[in-house]
C-alpha cells in the first residue's frame, strides 16, 4: 500500500471515516469508563420505574443515556462497515445487536 504524504489532496470519503472514527472512539471511551453524560443525554420526562427480578430498577437516566450512546455506537459501525469494508475493526468488546423477529402462523394452515 502506498503512503500518502501530507501534500497530496485527500478525497472526501476518507475524511469522513475518519470523523467518523474518531466520533465512535470518543463514544467508545465514554462508555468504557463510565463517564456519560447523562444531564446532556437524557433531559426527556422520566418514564414508569422498570424493576428487574431482584427489585433492582433497570431504566435509569444513567441507563438511558448509556442506551442512547450504544446505539449511536452501533449506527456508527454500521455505516463505517459500509464506507470502509476493509479497514474498519468494531472496537474491542462490542457485541453485535440481537435481532429478534416474530413469525406468526396460522393455525388453519399448520395445524
Amino acid at each position: 500500500r502506498a503512503r500518502l504524504s501530507r501534500w497530496e489532496p485527500v478525497n472526501e470519503r476518507s475524511v469522513r471515516v475518519q470523523d467518523m472514527q474518531e466520533k465512535l472512539d470518543t463514544i467508545t471511551r465514554l462508555i468504557n469508563t463510565g463517564r456519560v453524560p447523562v444531564d446532556e443525554l437524557c433531559r426527556s420526562p422520566s418514564p414508569e420505574p422498570l424493576y428487574d427480578a431482584r427489585g433492582k430498577r433497570v431504566n435509569t437516566r444513567a441507563d438511558r443515556a448509556r442506551d442512547k450512546l450504544e446505539q449511536q455506537r452501533h449506527e456508527l459501525c454500521g455505516r463505517l462497515r459500509e464506507l470502509d469494508p476493509r479497514g474498519f475493526r468494531p472496537p474491542p468488546g462490542m457485541r453485535p445487536l440481537r435481532v429478534c423477529e416474530k413469525l406468526y402462523l396460522r393455525n388453519e394452515q399448520h395445524p
